[in-house]
């Protein structure tokens, strides 16, 4: 099979719809949202039969700053200093997939991965993740892709690989 070449830049509004998607969709952040959300409703109705306590309404409003203001803006930021300090996130890359490989070259960086040394894929509705620790990943945008047949290749050559861990959609 011939590599396969993909040429990307991330796109910064991209980048960060990836974050939250990626923060706001594991199921520990799911739960805890919707034990916080009962026992703000919970507060509520204690509230609206008289029955609340004095500090209720302070104790709802500081967890729902934490929610609504405090979470997202940590995100951002995080997301924002990934921006500002990783060149692969900066620049253009290309990237050469081959069946025992990735190539990958920027301006100001030139390396190659094998296949094993991943720590796991993930794919989702709009990127190709390749996690070479827990946190790390390089992104690759599906629509920097020339076509279907060459995700498609890709997929082909992620799934040859036994030991690797992996999350496609399928």
């Amino acid at each position: 099979m011939k590599p396969i070449v993909v040429s990307a830049r991330i796109n910064p509004q991209d980048f960060f719809k990836l974050g939250f998607k990626q923060f706001y969709t594991k199921p520990i952040i799911l739960i805890s949202h919707l034990v916080i959300i009962i026992s703000v409703i919970a507060n509520l109705m204690l509230l609206s039969n008289g029955e609340g306590l004095e500090n209720a309404m302070r104790n709802m409003f500081i967890v729902f700053s934490i929610i609504v203001v405090l979470l997202p803006f940590s995100i951002y930021r995080q997301m924002s200093k990934r921006l500002r300090t990783n060149n692969m996130l900066k620049e253009t890359v290309k990237y050469d997939f081959s069946t025992t490989k990735i190539k990958l070259k920027g301006d100001t960086f030139d390396s190659v991965i094998s296949w094993e040394k991943l720590h796991k894929i993930k794919e989702t509705k709009s990127w190709f993740l390749f996690y070479v620790d827990k946190t790390t990943a390089s992104y690759v945008p599906k629509s920097c892709f020339a076509s279907e047949a060459d995700k498609k290749n890709l997929i082909k050559i992620i799934k040859s690989k036994p030991g690797l861990k992996v999350e496609l959609m399928d």
